[in-house]
């Protein structure tokens, strides 16, 4: 799928997003660069797997700071692509980003947007490895998925008694030509005001409210509205602890067709809290916590324990253990993360599992193990090995879980200081339900580094 411009339909629907972040990028592009340098990359080569095919592409990233200000612009994309049955020129698979950050005295401000646009060919593009599982992750169709977002964010006072911080963001996601009609447009806007008053040194009140829209163009065109509101507080005990109690108010107003030519409207509301104690410890800390969110169709509770802490001056260790109640259904929760760094390399583990609610108020568990290990063969080698393993598990309904394995190897070569060659080996499982989807390939590039200007 090539890209047009005509997709760009954010320069009418996010405009005052874009004009804003241009104009205070350009006027950071006039100002005195870091150490950071802005570079170009151009890349060529072939894959080999369910589809052979040649390529080459290109990769932006410019930079520019000053000692209050931080602008970043990036792009990438594929200009061509031939394979055994077609051949593609034009901006193929896009990804832009651009953002802009500014500190001036108690004041803070940020604005980020980002666009992407992906062929999809089985699930290899709806697990995001940064993001949370959802419904759509493991749905194996083929189409175009485009995705615009953005936010801005001003902060007032991060060091002063009282502090405020708002946020406005949204996320626009849509399918084109899509085989699976569980894939649908999807428009997020949401708006957060948090205040923050230090009434002594030692106590802290908080109070925040919340905003979103969600429309679905889904069968029943289903539109979202959700409000919070929560107060709480939070003293130092002693040196080392600190207790915390927040109570919150949750209302999700949900309209849908209702098959008659109307609209249907039902509400699901309720109180949620968060307790919680944190102990500062020699090498990190622990926090136990006790906290109940409220969603469609009902409340999940979290009893949690959450430890901290660096082992060693290489090595550091988080982990969260607890249980999560989801309507009758006790289970397990958990998370960790592990890092090392080696002499010549990185050694790192992620493995989480935790519960999670679909768009329809569906309960399912969340399972993600991540690993990834890196080294230098040489001064101009390197290795890296990655695996990752992701699963859904409805409560109660087994024809919609899904899952995915994969694994890959790298290999990178340094040629010459502007030269680098590596190839790429990778394997991936994926089911959704009881179907199964099977994907080997076998990459090489060669790139070209420019540095632009410091």
């Amino acid at each position: 799928m090539t890209f047009r411009l005509t997709r760009f339909d954010l320069l009418r629907k996010r405009g005052v997003l874009s004009v804003l972040l241009c104009s205070v990028g350009i006027s950071a592009l006039a100002q005195v660069a870091d150490d950071n340098p802005s570079r170009l990359r151009v890349s060529a080569g072939a894959e080999v797997g369910d589809t052979n095919y040649l390529f080459s592409a290109v990769d932006l990233d410019i930079n520019r700071a000053t000692r209050t200000q931080q602008f970043n612009f990036a792009v990438d994309a594929r200009i061509l692509e031939v394979s055994e049955a077609d051949s593609e020129f034009g901006i193929i698979n896009p990804r832009v980003r651009l953002s802009y950050a500014q500190q001036n005295g108690q004041l803070d401000f940020s604005a980020r947007y980002s666009f992407a646009q992906d062929d999809i060919d089985g699930t290899d593009v709806l697990i995001d490895e940064n993001a949370a599982l959802d419904e759509d992750s493991f749905v194996q169709t083929t189409g175009t998925r485009v995705r615009h977002s953005g936010s801005i964010t001003a902060e007032y006072g991060a060091e002063a008694p009282f502090g405020a911080r708002v946020d406005v963001g949204f996320t626009d996601l849509s399918y084109d030509n899509a085989g699976d009609t569980s894939l649908f447009d999807n428009d997020i806007w949401t708006a957060d005001l948090a205040l923050r008053f230090d009434v002594t040194r030692v106590f802290t009140v908080n109070a925040s409210l919340g905003y979103s829209t969600d429309d679905r163009a889904n069968l029943l065109n289903t539109e979202q509205v959700r409000r919070d509101a929560s107060l709480g507080v939070a003293a130092n005990v002693n040196r080392v602890t600190t207790a915390s109690a927040t109570v919150s108010f949750t209302e999700i107003e949900t309209t849908v067709d209702d098959g008659a030519g109307g609209r249907a409207s039902s509400t699901d509301d309720g109180l949620g809290f968060d307790v919680g104690v944190t102990i500062q410890q020699r090498n990190g800390e622990s926090r136990f916590a006790y906290n109940r969110t409220v969603d469609i169709g009902g409340s999940d509770d979290r009893l949690t324990y959450t430890r901290s802490t660096d082992l060693t001056k290489t090595q550091t260790l988080s982990y969260t253990v607890g249980a999560i109640k989801q309507d009758d259904d006790l289970s397990f929760l958990g998370r960790i993360n592990f890092a090392q760094e080696l002499r010549n390399g990185t050694i790192s583990l992620r493995a989480s599992q935790d519960g999670f609610v679909t768009d329809e108020g569906d309960r399912a568990i969340a399972r993600r193990l991540q690993a990834s290990y890196s080294t230098d063969l040489t001064s101009t080698s390197s290795l890296s090995v990655a695996a990752s393993l992701a699963s859904l598990d409805y409560n109660g309904s087994a024809d919609d879980d899904g899952s995915s394995a994969s694994a890959s190897v790298t290999y990178r070569h340094q040629l010459t200081r502007d030269w680098n060659v590596s190839a790429t080996a990778r394997h991936t499982v994926s089911k959704d339900g009881g179907v199964e989807d099977t994907d080997s390939s076998l990459a090489l590039s060669i790139n070209r580094d420019f540095t632009l200007f410091r």
